[in-house]
């Protein structure tokens, strides 16, 4: 998506937000930190003065990735040079708008300095959802992931409005915690190369293609099942088939994993992903644990590229789960049908096209430009509708 550059106002104009995060981000580098650079990107279309507070340092790349938001026409702190509980208390801000379970916690406490100011908690995932499921498959609970465990839950009662990417997400949170006052709404916004158009034919595509890097712990665990279960099974019936897996991967595991057939290509910009995306038959996304709406499905599904994944990996998708073939997807729990699932749509045309058509129907219908826009409108409305001064 191309930048929208703004001029900085000299004057606050009413309805200014303060959007908080644990780091200044690049929206290149993960879902997490693209979701809040189209959160931004979304307010500043609503009109409202926008301001980004970073808590934490991250490195030499902060000053850098600041200054682009400053260019988009938000006004962009660097950490540390102001304090959270004296800007809420300034007067200046209407809502406060705080990303995942740690920043969320530290915005609450503040939040109770300024009990005029509206806050909305914007989850990105369920955080404990996510480690309980990766503990399951053999990993352990931290203490620190139990500490953030905890953190979220303080924002589920702080806040105003508690925001996910899925409904099922918000869902569970009201169960989990009644009064939290959850709501699913998209997190992506799709715009320019990202929504084309046209879709390419079939004609001239090749292989599959996988998008995640290593940081993120269902992208290792699900790399790791497609290279041991999945891709004997592919290469069985087509041995010159090949999965290209894009993303940051550490190049001792890059050497673990990279057999015939899987091939590493690294992390791309974002006209080269778009264009793998239109080489390739399908994206293959073999999660078996996570939260969230999977923003590289979305991205493939806007692209017309059909998705072979999972019961948990179509979860979150178009917000309220996607329901399989009726929006295109190819949906597979256990190795043996997940290839063959995957193998339909290289070899039938006409499968082919019509789950490009679905998904590519499906993905526009919730994550254009003007629809993502309205829901963060809906989501501020709806957040003031409930404030409850403290």
């Amino acid at each position: 998506m191309v930048p929208v550059e703004r001029p900085l106002s000299a004057d606050a104009r009413p309805g200014r937000v303060l959007v908080v995060d644990g780091a200044a981000f690049d929206p290149g580098t993960s879902a997490g930190a693209r979701a809040t650079y189209d959160l931004l990107v979304a307010l500043l279309d609503l009109g409202r003065d926008v301001e980004f507070l970073p808590l934490g340092v991250k490195g030499p790349a902060d000053d850098a990735e600041l200054e682009a938001l400053r260019r988009m026409g938000v006004r962009a702190h660097r950490a540390g040079t102001v304090a959270l509980p004296a800007l809420l208390r300034s007067g200046e801000f209407s809502t406060v708008i705080a990303h995942r379970p740690g920043p969320g916690a530290i915005a609450a406490a503040a939040l109770e300095e300024a009990p005029d100011v509206v806050g909305i908690y914007w989850g990105h995932d369920i955080y404990a959802r996510r480690l309980a499921a990766e503990a399951r498959l053999g990993g352990r609970l931290s203490g620190d992931a139990r500490v953030a465990t905890l953190a979220e839950r303080r924002c589920w009662s702080a806040f105003d409005l508690t925001v996910y990417p899925t409904e099922h997400e918000a869902t569970a949170v009201d169960a989990a915690l009644p009064g939290a006052r959850a709501v699913g709404i998209p997190y992506y916004l799709l715009d320019g190369p990202e929504l084309p158009g046209e879709i390419p034919p079939r004609s001239g595509r090749r292989g599959l293609l996988m998008v995640g890097g290593a940081a993120h712990a269902p992208n290792r665990d699900a790399v790791e099942w497609l290279a041991a279960a999945i891709l004997p099974e592919l290469l069985r019936k087509d041995a010159s088939l090949e999965v290209t897996v894009v993303g940051e991967w550490p190049a001792e595991l890059v050497r673990t994993l990279e057999r015939p057939g899987l091939r590493f290509a690294g992390r791309v910009s974002e006209s080269e992903l778009i264009a793998l995306h239109h080489r390739s038959v399908a994206l293959v996304a073999p999660l078996r644990f996570g939260s969230g709406a999977r923003r590289k499905l979305v991205a493939a599904m806007a692209l017309g590229l059909p998705v072979v994944t999972t019961h948990e990996g179509q979860e979150g998708v178009l917000v309220r789960d996607g329901r399989g073939w009726q929006d295109g997807l190819a949906i597979a729990d256990e190795a043996e049908e997940f290839a063959a699932e995957a193998l339909r749509l290289i070899r039938d045309d006409a499968r082919w096209g019509t789950a490009s058509a679905r998904v590519a129907s499906a993905a526009r219908d919730v994550y254009g430009r003007a629809e993502f826009v309205d829901a963060v409108r809906s989501t501020l409305s709806l957040a003031a509708h409930r404030h409850r001064p403290s």
